[in-house]
């Protein structure tokens, strides 16, 4: 079956402060929750106060949320790294698919080195956007389903 108006958009922002992992779970459990609501799929990196995430749906939708995702007060330097057309969802599996490089085993992140080297902020990106996807979909590759690491618990 092919979606009408399918699109997708990657971004980065820097946390105010940094996140306890009881306010992840919670922002998480709600995030699955508006997503699943919006038919929205994608994938949240959390790492050392920054996110990257990727979004993927009716165009409509995700444009509404990340609107909602700019507003945020716990949300700085929202920057939009990479957005546009997609035919098939990457992530159709995760209504919000979530990892922080904290729970990496030692072998995961010498996996993730590159990386993991320099912290998520959204200068990281401005010369290599694409680079921020090629990281959402190498976590996305890894997950394991059931461990709640890189998984859509």
């Amino acid at each position: 079956m092919v979606e009408e108006d399918l699109k997708f958009l990657v971004y980065v922002s820097s946390a105010v402060r940094l996140f306890s992992h009881e306010e992840l779970v919670e922002l998480l459990r709600l995030s699955r929750i508006n997503n699943a609501r919006l038919g929205v799929t994608g994938m949240l990196l959390y790492d050392r106060g920054n996110f990257i995430q990727v979004m993927e749906g009716h165009g409509t939708n995700v444009g509404k949320l990340y609107e909602k995702i700019r507003a945020d007060p716990r949300h700085k330097q929202v920057t939009t790294l990479l957005q546009g057309p997609l035919e098939k969802r990457q992530f159709e599996t995760f209504t919000m698919g979530f990892d922080t490089s904290a729970d990496l085993s030692v072998e995961d992140r010498a996996a993730y080195t590159n990386f993991l080297r320099e912290p998520l902020e959204p200068s990281r990106f401005g010369e290599k956007p694409h680079e921020a996807l090629r990281l959402l979909l190498s976590f996305r590759r890894n997950a394991r389903g059931g461990s709640g690491h890189s998984s859509d618990y």
